[in-house]
């Protein structure tokens, strides 16, 4: 009986080594650096100009339960062969669930006080969880790891600097829109750049910025 099963035992050998050889996957391991989470404040620090603006939107029947007015223009005016145009411009951070939609802003644009356009694509229905799954040891690991390549980064010691990380959605398909993931935006504190864009279900990097260049992409 065990002489019939040798052969199988050696084809089941064979075929789980041949798996473990086709594996793409990276192992993330834990950098236990300093990193901490945070949650951004997108609102507008003029309050006189946060009050016209939410007016500006509430007159004008837009709803506001998942936006944060982050900037607001309120006397772009414009002249021609006719009457003065006064143009009030509304920029707005965009929320689902209580969580950012990373890089996703929305401009309201007004011709005295009455909404006439709206440029950015507005998202709807997300139904993504709200629990993140990969820790912030190993989204230093991977932000350092990607800043290997980044000359600013090195030349400004980024990787023994602390970390900020920030949960959300992010597009991974934004000329189509609407394929959102949860994903981290990664940077250090108090700057925008270098970023790292991380995803959240498989700690796979989307994007590091530094700035000026694009420099991993996800599949590169």
């Amino acid at each position: 009986m065990l002489v019939q099963k040798l052969p199988c035992l050696v084809l089941l050998f064979f075929a789980l080594c041949s798996s473990c050889k086709k594996s793409t996957l990276t192992p993330v391991m834990d950098d236990n650096g300093c990193i901490s989470r945070i949650q951004r404040d997108y609102s507008d620090a003029n309050k006189t100009d946060l009050a016209t603006a939410q007016k500006l939107l509430q007159d004008n029947h837009i709803a506001t339960g998942n936006i944060v007015v982050s900037r607001v223009i309120l006397n772009d005016t414009i002249t021609t062969n006719g009457p003065v145009h006064i143009l009030q411009h509304v920029i707005v951070q965009q929320y689902a669930n209580g969580l950012p939609i990373l890089f996703a802003q929305i401009s309201y644009h007004f011709n005295n006080g009455i909404f006439a356009e709206t440029t950015g694509y507005l998202y709807n229905n997300v139904t993504l969880g709200t629990t993140p799954h990969t820790s912030l040891p190993q989204l230093r690991y991977l932000f350092v790891k990607a800043s290997v390549k980044d000359y600013q980064a090195l030349n400004k010691n980024i990787a023994d600097s602390c970390l900020v990380a920030e949960f959300g959605y992010y597009d991974i398909s934004p000329n189509s829109h609407g394929q959102l993931v949860k994903a981290w935006r990664v940077t250090p504190p108090k700057s925008d750049y270098p970023v790292a864009i991380i995803q959240d279900d498989n700690a796979k990097l989307l994007l590091y910025y530094n700035g000026l260049l694009t420099l991993n992409k996800a599949g590169e």
